[in-house]
């Protein structure tokens, strides 16, 4: 029997702690496809909004407003990241 890392062990023991096991039904499996497709259209419209506003800071040379849109983006995807990751653990059971 061969004896296992600490990173093998802390891995099996995330995996038990989060469920990963478990196996989804299909119906699951569609719910968390669905939810990845509508996080990946806000994502595309966050970033087309930002792309627009960071163009117009640019433009007007305004160093301050074309940080503060980078980070408001940022902040924005991380937030969106954290929904959807909570969605499909409430899918998930």
């Amino acid at each position: 029997m061969a004896l296992k890392s600490a990173v093998e062990i802390a891995m099996e023991k995330a995996k038990r702690l989060s469920g990963a096991n478990k196996a989804l039904t299909q119906e699951q499996k569609q719910q968390i496809a669905e939810l990845r497709r509508q996080h990946t259209a806000k994502l595309a419209e966050l970033e087309i909004l930002s792309q627009a506003s960071q163009a117009k800071h640019a433009a007007q040379g305004d160093a301050e407003g074309l940080t503060q849109e980078k980070q408001h983006l940022l902040q924005e995807k991380a937030k969106l990241e954290s929904k959807l990751r909570e969605a499909i653990k409430q899918v998930s059971g």
